[in-house]
């Protein structure tokens, strides 16, 4: 499938989740050694990838995304393998 405005590449099911994980968060310890792994930028991602404006990097900033959830212990690679497995499995 290619991207254009507009279409995302990434099932609104998945942003959906993450937007509602992350806007949760209350007690998030902000990374400032880290630019750019805030919140509030990860859910600007996610709204960029959900408008189709990311294009080819939505799989890679989703990635990102994932990367930064698990690693602050907001979800774990187990957890988001077994929710995003039917949506990336091949036919």
């Amino acid at each position: 499938m290619h991207s254009r405005r507009g279409q995302s590449l990434i099932h609104d099911e998945i942003i959906d989740r993450y937007d509602r994980m992350l806007a949760e968060l209350t007690d998030y310890i902000e990374q400032r050694d880290n630019p750019g792994t805030e919140p509030c930028h990860l859910r600007w991602m996610l709204s960029i990838i959900r408008d189709g404006y990311a294009g080819e990097k939505s799989h890679r900033w989703l990635g990102f995304i994932q990367g930064v959830m698990i690693s602050t212990g907001i979800t774990t690679v187990q957890a988001e393998r077994d929710f995003t497995r039917p949506y990336f499995k091949r036919v």
